[in-house]
């Protein structure tokens, strides 16, 4: 309760970066919803589609509870998005592309904010609101997309990592994953050990987004 009590503190004193922070949260996992929903209409499966989720409308792809994560526990999560591998034409390869279509959106929303950042400082506009957004942008996205590229759990990692190991070796990672992974996953949010993950190339990305910048 600490951790959500000192969140709570934090809003209240600072509320214009907590209401920046949600709303770009927000997009940033609709957005990654709907790019698994993209392609996975792309690769043949209709399910999507038929259950509405190939639209950048927000609500479509939020998860409740994954929301109300976004304010008090600092991270959130959207609906998944339901597809159905049988329909894919490439067995293989199509379930590596959806998989990885939400992290790659959530990298393309990064790199968005990057040049948004530099247009703004190279022009000589440095509203402090404008620039939060951007920062914001840039850290929520990148933490999103590395998060979702741990291969543990129901994580999108999980499957890419999958689709690029020998057939037997993928069917023995599958077993292993659908027994340990969800612990795994467990363990990684709650341990801290998704920071170890993410901060580096968060810190990677936003040097050569603000480089040769004063």
């Amino acid at each position: 309760m600490g951790g959500i009590e000192a969140r709570i503190q934090d809003m209240i004193a600072n509320p214009e970066y907590f209401v920046l922070f949600a709303l770009i949260t927000v997009i940033a996992i609709a957005l990654h919803e709907f790019g698994h929903a993209f392609m996975a209409v792309a690769c043949g499966d209709p399910t999507p589609r038929a259950e509405g989720r190939v639209t950048l409308n927000p609500l479509a792809h939020l998860d409740p509870i994954g929301t109300i994560g976004i304010f008090f526990l600092g991270f959130g999560w959207g609906k998944p998005v339901m597809v159905q591998p049988a329909n894919f034409r490439n067995k293989r390869w199509d379930d590596v592309k959806v998989s990885i279509a939400g992290p790659a959106m959530n990298l393309f929303q990064a790199i968005f904010y990057a040049i948004l950042f530099r247009t703004f400082v190279e022009s000589g506009f440095r509203s402090p609101a404008a620039l939060m957004i951007c920062n914001i942008g840039m850290v929520t996205n990148i933490g999103l997309m590395v998060f979702n590229l741990i291969p543990v759990g129901p994580l999108d990692g999980a499957t890419v990592l999958r689709g690029f190991l020998p057939p037997r070796t993928a069917h023995q990672f599958q077993e292993f994953n659908q027994q340990y992974g969800m612990l795994a996953f467990i363990a990684i949010i709650f341990l801290g050990f998704a920071g170890t993950f993410i901060s580096p190339v968060q810190e990677v990305f936003m040097r050569y987004a603000k480089w040769g910048l004063v």
